[in-house]
Order: C-alpha cells, then sequence, then structure tokens
C-alpha cells in the first residue's frame, strides 16, 4: 500500500512543523502519499460539526475550492483535514474538485484504506494521508490526537460554525489558539466564551503576503525554512548547490534541493520566493532585504 513510518527520533524525516506539539509530539507517523506536502506553506484547515447539516457541508465544500484553487488571485493553499469530520471532509472534497493538494488525518490505522474511495483519490491526486495508529488499529478516539495534529499542520484555521455543544470545534480551535495560528470563524451560530476574539471572516479571503511571512518565520525555529534562512545567514556568499550541501551535511530537510527551490518561486504550493541567483550566488529577493536586515538576529542554527 505504500505506507511509509517515520519516528520523531529521526530529524531528517520528521516532519518539523509537528515539533511546535513539543512533548504531544507523536513518537511515530504513519503516512500514503506525497510526504514532501508537510513541509510546504501555506496550509489551511476548513473545520466545523463532525455532523454537519447540509448547508455547513455546503460551505466548507466552497471554501475547500477556493483555497484549493487560489481564487482572486490568491497563492492556492493545501487544505488539512480529518477523515472522521463532515466539515473537514466536505472542504477537502472541494479543494480537490479544483485540482488543489490535500492533507487528511484519519483517527484509526490504515487497514482497509485501499477501498476508502475518498483516501485514495486523495493519494492518487497527489496528496497524503497520515495517522498516529499503526495498520489495523481501530480509532480509540483521543479527542486531543488529531485536534492536535491539524492545529499543527495548518497556518490558518476557518471554522464553519461555532456551537457550545461541538466538543471538537472547540478543542481544535483551542490545540489552534496554543500554537498562535490565525482563526476566523465562517458563521458563529451560539455565543461561546471558547470563540471570543475569533473573527468572522470576511466574504474574500485575506491576502497573504509571502514577504509578510518572513515575520513568522523568524518565530518558529523548528521550522524548515527558518532553519535554511539561518544556515545560509551563517555565510557572506554561497550558492545555490553550496547551501543545499550544507542542509544535507546538516541533516536539515528531507529534500534540501526541492526545499530551497521552493523558496526561489512563487508558484504552487512553493514557500514563496525569498531567494534569487546573483553573480552566481543566492541572495534575498529585494522586497526582504531591509525586512532580513532588521531580524536577521533571531535566526540562528
Amino acid at each position: 500500500m505504500g505506507i511509509r513510518t517515520v519516528s520523531f527520533l529521526d530529524e531528517m524525516s520528521y516532519p518539523c512543523r509537528l515539533n511546535e506539539l513539543d512533548i504531544f509530539r507523536p513518537i511515530l507517523l504513519h503516512g500514503m502519499g506525497d510526504w514532501s506536502l508537510l513541509d510546504m506553506q501555506p496550509s489551511v484547515s476548513v473545520t466545523g460539526s463532525p455532523q454537519a447539516s447540509p448547508q455547513d457541508a455546503s460551505i466548507a465544500r466552497e471554501w475547500g475550492k477556493k483555497y484549493g484553487s487560489g481564487y482572486d488571485g490568491q497563492e492556492s493553499c493545501i487544505v488539512v483535514g480529518r477523515l472522521a469530520n463532515a466539515c473537514d471532509v466536505a472542504a477537502m472534497e472541494g479543494c480537490l474538485d479544483a485540482d488543489g493538494h490535500v492533507i487528511a488525518i484519519m483517527e484509526a490505522g490504515f487497514d482497509g484504506v485501499a477501498t476508502n474511495a475518498l483516501c485514495q483519490r486523495i493519494v492518487d491526486e497527489g496528496g497524503l494521508v497520515i495517522s498516529t495508529q499503526w495498520i489495523g488499529a481501530s480509532s480509540g478516539r483521543n479527542l486531543c490526537l488529531c485536534e492536535r495534529l491539524m492545529a499543527a499542520l495548518c497556518e490558518q484555521m476557518i471554522v464553519v460554525e461555532c456551537q457550545r455543544q461541538n466538543e471538537e470545534v472547540v478543542t481544535v480551535v483551542e490545540e489552534a489558539r496554543k500554537l498562535g495560528r490565525e482563526i476566523h470563524c465562517v458563521k458563529p451560530t451560539v455565543h461561546d466564551i471558547s470563540m471570543e476574539g475569533i473573527q468572522v471572516l470576511p466574504d474574500k479571503k485575506t491576502t497573504v503576503k509571502k514577504c509578510e511571512r518572513i515575520f513568522e518565520w523568524a518565530d518558529k525555529p523548528y521550522s524548515i525554512v527558518y532553519k535554511i534562512i539561518a544556515v545560509y545567514l551563517q555565510y557572506e556568499h554561497i550558492t545555490c548547490s553550496g547551501l543545499i550541501d550544507k542542509l544535507k551535511t546538516l541533516h536539515i530537510a528531507t529534500d534540501p534541493y526541492g526545499s530551497v527551490h521552493s523558496l526561489m518561486t512563487d508558484k504552487g504550493n512553493s514557500y514563496g520566493r525569498v531567494f534569487m541567483e546573483e553573480n552566481g550566488f543566492l541572495v534575498f529577493v529585494p522586497e526582504l532585504r531591509e525586512r532580513i536586515e532588521a531580524i536577521k538576529g533571531k535566526f540562528r542554527v
């Protein structure tokens, strides 16, 4: 079935984003599909009630399509969701319909996944399905486990509806808050203190300016982008191939070549254009140079 397992002890293969969970990191992570999606940005989760109404599912599907396609000139996003949640599933299906990429989180093990139409579609269309459970294991529902994973793997969280009785929604929002994620709500139907401070999402998605993300990366020492920039800043002049070799030596990134080149383009699900080549050497793009100079002391290997 092509299932791969990584351990948190394997720093080169373990997803950097999950290190933000600290002691709550999964010891083992099993996955089927494109693992490189775990190192790509941006990503968003569109979530809501496990038993979503047809209207809520339709809203989630539309937002999944919008984020997956990169509508109105915005960049496309990887959509992260849980396979046991109706809203999440609708959003992931919408993303796939728009030719986007999906990271799906399973509560149970991979037993029977080959016959699961949605799982197979996600993998066939370049996505990734992950689980902390081994093959054949039942879900053994741990309310925080999947919610922590989803919060760690997304940069933004869109909550389709907020109701006090939806314990899963409240839990995933709390986990996202702990990690400092940007959270929006489409339609807060019931006032809930756990949802206070979450802004209602405007009709159009907030513009994501990649040049502004440099400040976010500077506060995330576990992220792959932070590590690449930190290594780069150690050298006054370094070529693209030279930086890739340094990353290999330090065991940073599962695919150093792809990670560096993902920082040299704005296409697709890349990190965003941070570097360019000038006279054979890597330099920061002009719009980032002043920003980097002001905060470069934060980037430490």
